[in-house]
Protein backbone atom coordinates (compact mmCIF):
# COMPACT_ATOMS: atom_id res chain seq x y z
CA UNK A 1 0.00 0.00 0.00
CA UNK A 2 0.97 3.27 -0.90
CA UNK A 3 0.90 6.13 1.90
CA UNK A 4 1.37 9.34 1.52
CA UNK A 5 0.32 13.09 2.33
CA UNK A 6 -2.04 14.73 -0.21
CA UNK A 7 -0.69 17.67 -1.90
CA UNK A 8 -1.16 21.05 -0.82
CA UNK A 9 -1.48 23.09 -4.17
CA UNK A 10 -2.53 21.39 -7.30
CA UNK A 11 -3.45 23.87 -9.89
CA UNK A 12 -3.76 24.59 -13.97
CA UNK A 13 -2.37 27.56 -14.91
CA UNK A 14 -3.32 28.93 -18.53
CA UNK A 15 -0.62 31.18 -21.14
CA UNK A 16 -1.68 31.26 -23.95
CA UNK A 17 -4.59 30.62 -26.16
CA UNK A 18 -3.77 31.56 -29.67
CA UNK A 19 -3.26 29.23 -32.76
CA UNK A 20 -0.15 29.32 -34.66
CA UNK A 21 0.61 33.51 -34.45
CA UNK A 22 0.19 35.65 -31.26
CA UNK A 23 -2.67 38.47 -31.83
CA UNK A 24 -2.65 41.71 -29.72
CA UNK A 25 -5.24 40.24 -27.11
CA UNK A 26 -3.69 36.56 -27.23
CA UNK A 27 -0.90 34.68 -26.65
CA UNK A 28 0.32 31.34 -28.28
CA UNK A 29 -0.29 28.21 -26.25
CA UNK A 30 1.40 27.00 -23.11
CA UNK A 31 0.12 25.62 -19.60
CA UNK A 32 1.95 25.70 -16.45
CA UNK A 33 1.01 22.86 -13.66
CA UNK A 34 2.29 23.59 -10.38
CA UNK A 35 2.34 20.43 -8.19
CA UNK A 36 3.24 22.06 -4.51
CA UNK A 37 6.77 23.81 -4.84
CA UNK A 38 7.24 21.99 -8.71
CA UNK A 39 5.97 24.01 -11.91
CA UNK A 40 5.77 21.74 -15.00
CA UNK A 41 5.32 23.57 -18.39
CA UNK A 42 3.95 22.49 -21.49
CA UNK A 43 5.26 24.13 -24.11
CA UNK A 44 7.08 27.04 -24.01
CA UNK A 45 5.54 29.71 -26.30
CA UNK A 46 7.13 33.39 -27.26
CA UNK A 47 6.25 35.39 -24.69
CA UNK A 48 6.23 32.70 -22.07
CA UNK A 49 8.24 34.69 -19.30
CA UNK A 50 5.76 37.66 -18.79
CA UNK A 51 3.29 35.24 -18.75
CA UNK A 52 4.80 33.53 -15.99
CA UNK A 53 5.65 36.94 -14.55
CA UNK A 54 2.34 38.18 -14.80
CA UNK A 55 0.60 35.12 -12.92
CA UNK A 56 3.40 35.46 -10.43
CA UNK A 57 4.69 31.83 -11.15
CA UNK A 58 8.81 31.73 -10.53
CA UNK A 59 10.12 30.09 -13.81
CA UNK A 60 12.74 29.42 -11.15
CA UNK A 61 10.23 27.02 -10.20
CA UNK A 62 9.88 24.93 -13.05
CA UNK A 63 11.56 21.08 -13.10
CA UNK A 64 10.31 19.69 -16.04
CA UNK A 65 8.87 21.27 -19.97
CA UNK A 66 7.19 19.23 -21.82
CA UNK A 67 7.22 19.88 -25.98
CA UNK A 68 4.60 18.97 -27.83
CA UNK A 69 6.02 19.90 -31.35
CA UNK A 70 8.46 21.45 -32.86
CA UNK A 71 6.44 24.36 -34.67
CA UNK A 72 7.56 27.57 -33.60
CA UNK A 73 4.49 28.91 -31.63
CA UNK A 74 5.18 25.97 -29.77
CA UNK A 75 8.60 26.33 -28.93
CA UNK A 76 10.36 29.91 -29.81
CA UNK A 77 10.10 30.92 -26.31
CA UNK A 78 12.41 28.03 -25.13
CA UNK A 79 16.00 29.04 -25.26
CA UNK A 80 14.78 32.80 -24.11
CA UNK A 81 13.22 31.35 -20.87
CA UNK A 82 16.88 28.73 -20.58
CA UNK A 83 19.08 32.29 -20.62
CA UNK A 84 16.87 33.79 -18.24
CA UNK A 85 17.31 31.07 -16.01
CA UNK A 86 20.86 30.65 -15.89
CA UNK A 87 21.24 34.80 -15.92
CA UNK A 88 18.99 34.44 -12.38
CA UNK A 89 21.91 31.61 -11.17
CA UNK A 90 20.20 28.72 -11.39
CA UNK A 91 21.72 25.69 -10.72
CA UNK A 92 18.91 22.93 -10.58
CA UNK A 93 19.25 20.70 -13.19
CA UNK A 94 15.90 21.03 -15.77
CA UNK A 95 14.72 18.22 -17.78
CA UNK A 96 13.24 18.78 -21.34
CA UNK A 97 10.78 15.86 -22.10
CA UNK A 98 9.77 16.48 -26.36
CA UNK A 99 9.85 14.05 -30.10
CA UNK A 100 12.30 12.48 -32.00
CA UNK A 101 16.22 14.81 -31.41
CA UNK A 102 14.88 16.55 -28.59
CA UNK A 103 18.47 17.41 -27.48
CA UNK A 104 19.63 17.54 -30.89
CA UNK A 105 17.00 20.67 -31.36
CA UNK A 106 17.75 22.53 -28.17
CA UNK A 107 21.56 22.31 -28.56
CA UNK A 108 21.28 23.76 -31.78
CA UNK A 109 19.23 26.76 -30.38
CA UNK A 110 21.75 27.46 -27.60
CA UNK A 111 24.76 27.58 -30.05
CA UNK A 112 22.53 29.70 -32.26
CA UNK A 113 21.80 32.38 -29.88
CA UNK A 114 25.53 31.71 -27.96
CA UNK A 115 23.94 30.58 -24.35
CA UNK A 116 26.02 29.09 -21.51
CA UNK A 117 24.28 27.64 -18.97
CA UNK A 118 25.26 27.59 -15.74
CA UNK A 119 22.91 24.33 -14.96
CA UNK A 120 22.49 20.90 -16.53
CA UNK A 121 20.06 19.91 -18.74
CA UNK A 122 18.85 16.51 -19.47
CA UNK A 123 16.42 15.49 -22.08
CA UNK A 124 14.39 12.33 -22.16
CA UNK A 125 12.47 11.62 -26.46
CA UNK A 126 9.02 11.24 -25.26
CA UNK A 127 7.14 7.98 -26.26
CA UNK A 128 3.64 7.04 -26.40
CA UNK A 129 2.33 5.77 -22.89
CA UNK A 130 4.14 7.04 -19.33
CA UNK A 131 6.97 9.36 -19.82
CA UNK A 132 7.03 10.22 -16.29
CA UNK A 133 6.05 8.75 -13.04
CA UNK A 134 6.73 9.20 -9.18
CA UNK A 135 4.89 8.51 -6.23
CA UNK A 136 2.79 11.73 -6.56
CA UNK A 137 1.76 11.52 -10.27
CA UNK A 138 2.42 10.46 -13.55
CA UNK A 139 2.52 12.33 -16.70
CA UNK A 140 1.01 10.18 -19.63
CA UNK A 141 1.62 10.87 -23.97
CA UNK A 142 -0.12 10.01 -26.88
CA UNK A 143 0.74 11.10 -30.23
CA UNK A 144 -1.87 12.46 -31.79
CA UNK A 145 -2.14 13.60 -36.26
CA UNK A 146 -0.81 16.56 -37.13
CA UNK A 147 1.71 17.72 -40.05
CA UNK A 148 4.74 16.48 -37.71
CA UNK A 149 5.41 14.23 -34.84
CA UNK A 150 2.71 15.62 -32.26
CA UNK A 151 2.05 14.47 -28.66
CA UNK A 152 -0.55 15.38 -26.38
CA UNK A 153 -0.42 15.17 -22.44
CA UNK A 154 -2.31 13.88 -19.32
CA UNK A 155 -1.38 14.92 -16.22
CA UNK A 156 -2.87 12.24 -13.45
CA UNK A 157 -2.41 13.07 -9.75
CA UNK A 158 -2.19 9.53 -7.95
CA UNK A 159 -4.62 8.35 -5.33
CA UNK A 160 -3.73 9.22 -1.96
CA UNK A 161 -4.55 5.86 0.50
CA UNK A 162 -4.34 7.30 4.32
CA UNK A 163 -4.18 10.60 6.29
CA UNK A 164 -2.38 11.18 9.04
CA UNK A 165 -3.01 12.37 12.53
CA UNK A 166 -1.25 14.33 14.24
CA UNK A 167 -2.90 14.07 17.63
CA UNK A 168 -2.32 10.43 17.72
CA UNK A 169 1.20 10.76 17.15
CA UNK A 170 1.85 13.69 20.02
CA UNK A 171 -0.34 11.27 22.50
CA UNK A 172 2.49 8.95 21.51
CA UNK A 173 5.32 10.99 22.72
CA UNK A 174 6.59 10.96 18.81
CA UNK A 175 7.82 14.92 18.89
CA UNK A 176 6.66 17.20 15.40
CA UNK A 177 9.11 17.13 12.62
CA UNK A 178 11.42 14.83 10.52
CA UNK A 179 9.63 11.90 12.30
CA UNK A 180 6.02 13.19 11.18
CA UNK A 181 7.17 13.03 7.86
CA UNK A 182 8.85 9.45 7.39
CA UNK A 183 5.57 8.28 9.12
CA UNK A 184 3.42 9.77 6.11
CA UNK A 185 5.65 8.05 3.65
CA UNK A 186 4.71 4.54 5.52
CA UNK A 187 8.51 4.49 7.06
CA UNK A 188 8.45 3.17 10.82
CA UNK A 189 10.72 5.21 13.04
CA UNK A 190 11.94 5.21 16.95
CA UNK A 191 12.79 7.55 19.28
CA UNK A 192 13.80 7.42 22.53
CA UNK A 193 14.22 3.64 22.81
CA UNK A 194 10.34 3.19 21.12
CA UNK A 195 9.42 1.85 17.95
CA UNK A 196 6.27 3.45 16.04
CA UNK A 197 4.93 2.31 12.71
CA UNK A 198 2.21 4.27 10.73
CA UNK A 199 -0.57 1.98 11.22
CA UNK A 200 -0.33 3.68 14.97
CA UNK A 201 -0.64 7.41 13.32
CA UNK A 202 -2.55 6.73 10.35
CA UNK A 203 -6.14 6.54 9.05
CA UNK A 204 -6.68 4.73 6.45
CA UNK A 205 -10.09 5.05 5.92
CA UNK A 206 -9.22 7.89 4.50
CA UNK A 207 -9.20 7.97 0.52
CA UNK A 208 -8.50 10.85 -1.92
CA UNK A 209 -9.14 10.03 -5.51
CA UNK A 210 -6.67 11.93 -7.60
CA UNK A 211 -7.45 14.72 -10.05
CA UNK A 212 -6.24 14.95 -13.77
CA UNK A 213 -5.42 17.60 -16.50
CA UNK A 214 -5.10 17.32 -20.21
CA UNK A 215 -3.44 19.25 -22.78
CA UNK A 216 -3.97 18.70 -26.53
CA UNK A 217 -3.00 21.46 -28.98
CA UNK A 218 -2.47 21.20 -33.22
CA UNK A 219 -4.36 17.69 -33.65
CA UNK A 220 -6.93 16.73 -36.62
CA UNK A 221 -7.88 12.92 -35.36
CA UNK A 222 -9.56 11.76 -32.88
CA UNK A 223 -7.17 8.62 -31.60
CA UNK A 224 -7.01 10.62 -28.54
CA UNK A 225 -10.79 9.10 -26.84
CA UNK A 226 -9.31 6.64 -24.23
CA UNK A 227 -6.23 8.59 -23.09
CA UNK A 228 -8.99 11.33 -21.87
CA UNK A 229 -11.45 9.01 -20.45
CA UNK A 230 -12.86 10.76 -16.92
CA UNK A 231 -10.09 13.16 -17.29
CA UNK A 232 -10.97 16.12 -14.65
CA UNK A 233 -10.21 19.59 -16.33
CA UNK A 234 -8.89 19.07 -20.22
CA UNK A 235 -7.36 21.71 -21.95
CA UNK A 236 -7.80 21.45 -25.59
CA UNK A 237 -7.83 23.14 -28.85
CA UNK A 238 -11.00 24.74 -30.28
CA UNK A 239 -9.42 25.60 -33.41
CA UNK A 240 -12.03 26.02 -35.95
CA UNK A 241 -15.87 25.86 -36.37
CA UNK A 242 -17.59 22.99 -38.71
CA UNK A 243 -18.18 25.51 -41.28
CA UNK A 244 -14.52 25.75 -41.75
CA UNK A 245 -13.82 22.27 -41.49
CA UNK A 246 -12.28 22.53 -45.13
CA UNK A 247 -9.76 24.59 -43.34
CA UNK A 248 -9.42 22.31 -40.49
CA UNK A 249 -8.27 19.53 -42.76
CA UNK A 250 -6.17 21.24 -44.68
CA UNK A 251 -3.87 22.30 -41.77
CA UNK A 252 -4.65 19.15 -39.15
CA UNK A 253 -6.49 20.83 -36.80
CA UNK A 254 -9.53 20.26 -34.98
CA UNK A 255 -13.04 21.13 -34.95
CA UNK A 256 -14.82 22.02 -32.20
CA UNK A 257 -18.04 20.06 -32.48
CA UNK A 258 -15.84 16.89 -33.22
CA UNK A 259 -14.03 16.98 -30.11
CA UNK A 260 -17.17 18.10 -27.66
CA UNK A 261 -19.12 14.72 -29.17
CA UNK A 262 -15.30 12.74 -28.01
CA UNK A 263 -15.56 14.11 -24.69
CA UNK A 264 -19.37 13.70 -24.31
CA UNK A 265 -18.45 9.70 -25.01
CA UNK A 266 -15.44 9.95 -22.89
CA UNK A 267 -16.82 11.30 -19.88
CA UNK A 268 -14.55 14.50 -19.59
CA UNK A 269 -15.56 16.73 -16.21
CA UNK A 270 -14.77 20.17 -18.05
CA UNK A 271 -12.98 21.52 -21.22
CA UNK A 272 -11.27 24.55 -21.37
CA UNK A 273 -10.99 25.61 -25.07
CA UNK A 274 -7.87 27.06 -26.33
CA UNK A 275 -5.87 27.13 -29.43
CA UNK A 276 -7.87 29.58 -31.38
CA UNK A 277 -7.51 30.50 -34.72
CA UNK A 278 -7.28 33.83 -35.46
CA UNK A 279 -9.81 34.51 -37.84
CA UNK A 280 -12.03 34.68 -34.80
CA UNK A 281 -12.27 37.42 -33.41
CA UNK A 282 -15.57 36.87 -31.61
CA UNK A 283 -14.99 33.65 -29.66
CA UNK A 284 -18.60 33.03 -28.79
CA UNK A 285 -19.67 30.89 -31.58
CA UNK A 286 -16.99 28.56 -30.54
CA UNK A 287 -18.56 28.11 -27.32
CA UNK A 288 -21.84 27.64 -28.49
CA UNK A 289 -20.94 25.00 -30.58
CA UNK A 290 -19.41 23.18 -27.75
CA UNK A 291 -22.15 23.36 -25.62
CA UNK A 292 -24.21 22.32 -27.86
CA UNK A 293 -22.62 18.81 -27.43
CA UNK A 294 -21.08 19.43 -24.35
CA UNK A 295 -22.29 21.49 -21.79
CA UNK A 296 -19.47 21.99 -19.03
CA UNK A 297 -17.05 23.83 -21.62
CA UNK A 298 -15.63 27.29 -21.34
CA UNK A 299 -13.59 29.61 -23.07
CA UNK A 300 -9.64 29.86 -21.67
CA UNK A 301 -9.09 32.72 -20.12
CA UNK A 302 -5.02 33.58 -20.29
CA UNK A 303 -3.79 33.99 -16.87
CA UNK A 304 -6.34 32.37 -15.50
CA UNK A 305 -5.28 29.83 -12.69
CA UNK A 306 -7.77 26.93 -12.02
CA UNK A 307 -7.14 25.33 -8.67
CA UNK A 308 -7.85 21.35 -8.42
CA UNK A 309 -6.61 21.59 -5.01
CA UNK A 310 -5.76 23.64 -1.74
Amino acid sequence: MCVAYYSMVYKAILLGISSSTPTKDRNPPSLAIRYNSEVILFDCAEGVQKQLMATKTSYMDIEKIFITHYHADHFLGLPGLLATMSLHERTQDLTIFGPKRIKEKVTALLEIFEINLKYELKFVEIKEGVVFSNDDYLIEAKRVKHSLENYGFVFRERNKVGKFVKEKALALGIPEGPLFSKLKDGKTVEYKGKTFNPEQVMDYTHVKEGKSIGYFVDLYDLGHKDLVKDVDLMFHEATFLSEDKIQAKKTLHSIVSEIAKMFEKAKVKKWILINFSTRYKDLQPLINEAQMHFPNAEIGEELQEYVLRK
